[in-house]
């Protein structure tokens, strides 16, 4: 595989990650909201706005891949039209 489609399993990848993060926190959430568990500091609302991110995140992640890979490296199609470079 070349590094231009590694890279897209990593964003997918990084993707997954963000969501599992994300219910991790909105477990933490439903503990403190049923005194299951009580957090040293803040409030418990802090959890669930830290699950949302990481759920925005996470699915931005999973559905704009390619547009993250294609910022990243170009697509194949552009550069096979420039000409190659003299050395």
């Amino acid at each position: 595989m070349r590094a231009r489609n590694w890279f897209e399993v990593g964003v997918r990848l990084s993707g997954l990650w963000e969501i599992t993060d994300g219910l991790h926190a909105l477990i933490t959430y439903l503990n403190a909201a049923t005194r299951m568990y009580v957090p040293r500091d803040g409030n418990p609302i802090a959890f669930l706005t830290i699950a949302a991110a990481h759920f925005l995140i996470g699915f931005f992640l999973l559905l704009y891949a390619m547009s993250v890979v294609n910022a990243v490296y170009p697509p194949p199609e552009l550069t096979k039209n420039q000409p190659p470079n003299a050395t």
